[in-house]
């Protein structure tokens, strides 16, 4: 198999596009194809039975994939843009979108995407001095090495008693650096944190911090694989024994917001 990359045009419907690419490709119909690329609106089902949400302003769709069921395309993906100057994201099924420049990368047939490939050439004629190579007798085979008799053990003498009797040299110290061991707090009662750190959270358990904090944020991970950020501007921390050389903070929610 191999890969067209094809651009939707701006303006154009990104579902239709999609429809006319699987029509006009030699595309198989349980082929998926990947799409990412600028958007001017989207709308975008985020669970089964939930409502839409109406993304009318620019945005990215970062990544997303196509197929087709039945006679119907179906696209999935996660899609990014700005509200009132706060980063969002959305992911789920969209079903209506307008491209600003989104490609998609197509899976095609070899054969059919480039019908120059035909069937391989037969191998060349050998020549003369291969022909001679080939005619000439193999070498005889070497006889195999007998092994060497393995001699019997012999009866420990009075040194090696000693020797084994003698007791071990300490093994050197280990040169790992030490793992930070425990949390810290800065002035203001924030911790320092560092990837890989603990957050024990009210409603979601034992977080893992992803990345250090940006714009007041923490990036975590949940231990569903879920992702979620954490305005540190409305949480207290207390620093608790450390997890396997790593720190860990137990937040509670001091603010209003209590959806982190």
């Amino acid at each position: 198999m191999s890969s067209i990359l094809e651009t939707i045009p701006a303006g154009k419907t990104v579902l239709a596009a999609v429809d006319g690419l699987f029509a006009s490709r030699y595309i198989p119909p349980q082929a998926r194809l990947q799409l990412w690329g600028a958007l001017r609106s989207a709308h975008v089902v985020p669970a089964p039975g939930a409502s839409a949400i109406h993304i009318d302003a620019p945005a990215f769709l970062v990544s997303g994939h196509a197929h087709r069921v039945s006679d119907d395309i179906v696209v999935f993906g996660l899609v990014s843009w700005v509200d009132n100057g706060i980063p969002r994201n959305v992911a789920g099924q969209i079903q209506s979108a307008d491209s600003e420049g989104v490609m998609v990368l197509l899976p095609v047939s070899d054969a059919k995407a480039n019908p120059a490939n035909k069937a391989p050439k037969p191998a060349p004629e050998p020549t003369p001095s291969a022909r001679a190579a080939e005619a000439a007798p193999a070498a005889p085979t070497p006889a195999p090495i007998e092994p060497s008799p393995i001699p019997p053990p012999t009866e420990p003498s009075w040194s090696d008693a000693v020797t084994a009797s003698a007791p071990a040299e300490k093994a050197a110290p280990s040169t790992r650096p030490t793992p930070r061991t425990s949390g810290r707090l800065d002035p203001e009662g924030l911790p320092q944190f560092e990837r890989g750190d603990i957050v024990v959270h009210p409603r979601y358990g034992r977080c893992t911090v992803i990345r250090a904090p940006k714009f007041h944020k923490l990036k975590l991970r949940r231990t569903t694989g879920a992702f979620f950020d954490l305005h540190l501007k409305v949480c207290s921390f207390e620093v608790e024994a450390d997890d396997d050389g790593h720190a860990v903070y137990r937040v509670q929610i001091v603010g209003r917001n209590e959806s982190n």
